[in-house]
């Protein structure tokens, strides 16, 4: 519990972070045209998400920095930064889906697509993401802690 209030903190910021893309993405989609291909990458899309993760990084080598000031065990490190990454990684991807359904759904329905795939798909994202989310932020955690213990 010693290292609550930093790990809520690495969650929110990076979270934050997640958020801004993901309405940044859904604004861009908006006037993107049901059929047919979209224009190609969107460098300002790629560029927030570039610096999104930029700043779940920072945030969550900070956490272990902050970690390894306290403690010189690596568990503790890696704990927080998995449960933080977990926090993170579901807000982040319950905001993707959410700013990305009304889009696909739209795409699919031009497919005669039932839109019970989309939600089962956007929920295995949701999973995916989380977990994925949790264990890179347990090694970027990690890492920072193994950093700053030198």
């Amino acid at each position: 519990m010693r290292h609550a209030g930093a790990t809520l903190a690495a969650a929110v910021i990076t979270g934050a972070a997640g958020i801004a893309v993901a309405l940044l993405s859904m604004y861009r989609l908006a006037d993107a045209p049901i059929r047919g291909r979209l224009a190609g990458p969107d460098p300002l899309g790629s560029l927030a998400s570039a610096i999104a993760l930029l700043v779940g990084v920072v945030a969550f080598y900070r956490l272990g920095v902050t970690v390894a000031a306290d403690t010189t065990r690596a568990r503790v490190a890696v704990l927080t930064g998995a449960v933080g990454g977990t926090l993170a990684g579901l807000v982040v991807s319950i905001a993707q889906s959410v700013a990305l359904s009304d889009y696909l759904s739209a795409v699919l329905a031009g497919y005669a697509v039932p839109a019970e795939l989309l939600a089962v798909v956007l929920g295995a994202y949701v999973a995916l993401a989380t977990i994925a989310a949790a264990i890179i932020a347990a090694g970027i955690s990690y890492a920072g802690w193994h950093r700053a213990r030198r």
